[in-house]
């Protein structure tokens, strides 16, 4: 029970943050910039868990186990790259917002 409320509140502390600074007013951001930051935030917290999880699974399963090196890592090198997907687009579109204003502007 405990963890479980560990996680939650792991996972939901990012969001109230942002709902504490910004109130999901776009302001002048556009559509792709929120989804790409808001893509950014998820993937950061879903994909290891995702990753985590695989790996799991795999040492579990005595198929697995039995497997190739080659089959195995070509499975984890294909599940890092989608999942940072999102976290690169994010990033980039940060920079550029960031780029495009000049500074950071303090809260």
């Amino acid at each position: 029970m405990g963890a479980g409320l560990l996680a939650l509140a792991a996972l939901s502390v990012p969001y109230i943050i942002i709902v504490i600074m910004t109130n999901f007013e776009k302001r002048s951001s556009t559509l792709s910039q929120r989804v790409w930051i808001m893509l950014w935030i998820v993937t950061g917290q879903v994909a290891p868990i995702c990753v985590v999880c695989v790996m799991e699974s795999m040492k579990k399963s005595p198929r697995w186990r039995e497997s190739s090196w080659l089959l195995r890592n070509s499975l984890l090198g294909l599940l890092v790259p989608v999942a940072s997907f999102g976290c690169v687009g994010g990033f980039v579109v940060v920079v550029k917002m960031i780029h495009e204003f000049g500074v950071c502007e303090t809260v």
